[in-house]
């Protein structure tokens, strides 16, 4: 699954990535509602819209889209999980770059000595770099609060 987020989903966009999925966003490209659909149709994306008119000419196009109804990051995910089946996942090793959506590859710790604060370097012994941007990932305390969020994904599928 390869997903296009138009301009108002840039955090849902960043989240896509992080679980693992080839996800382009409209808030890092100059484009239109018209070369959103033409994208969407030429890569074979699933359109990520609030919008209601684009996600109407998406549909009348027959490109695949999902209206999302919800602008907290949790039901957005839920959203996703429900209508195309999107898989929560929460390791590094499956992440694309949120910041660009390049690939990451794992690194050894010897090759980002003096690219990382000492004290990651002290207590991390993973890390992943993107092989686009150069962008260098770990798992920080960030990952605390994806984990968090994740856990509320789940808890809202099981209650709806």
């Amino acid at each position: 699954m390869r997903f296009l987020a138009d301009a108002m989903l840039g955090k849902l966009a960043r989240w896509l990535r992080m679980m693992g999925y080839d996800t382009l966003c409209a808030a890092d490209m100059p484009v239109d509602d018209d070369d959103l659909l033409n994208i969407a149709l030429d890569e074979d994306r699933i359109l990520l819209t609030m919008d209601r008119e684009l996600y109407s000419r998406a549909e009348d196009a027959g490109i695949k889209a999902v209206l999302v109804q919800s602008k907290d990051i949790a039901e957005q995910l839920a959203q996703l999980v429900r209508e195309v089946g999107i898989e929560l996942r929460e390791t590094p090793s499956t992440m694309f770059c949120p910041s660009c959506n390049g690939r990451l590859v794992e690194v050894s710790k010897r090759e980002v000595v003096g690219l990382v604060p000492g004290t990651v370097m002290d207590t991390h012994q993973k890390f992943w770099m993107c092989q686009s941007c150069g962008q260098i990932y770990w798992e920080g305390r960030h990952w605390k609060k994806i984990r968090e969020t994740v856990q509320e994904v789940k808890r809202l599928l099981q209650s709806s």
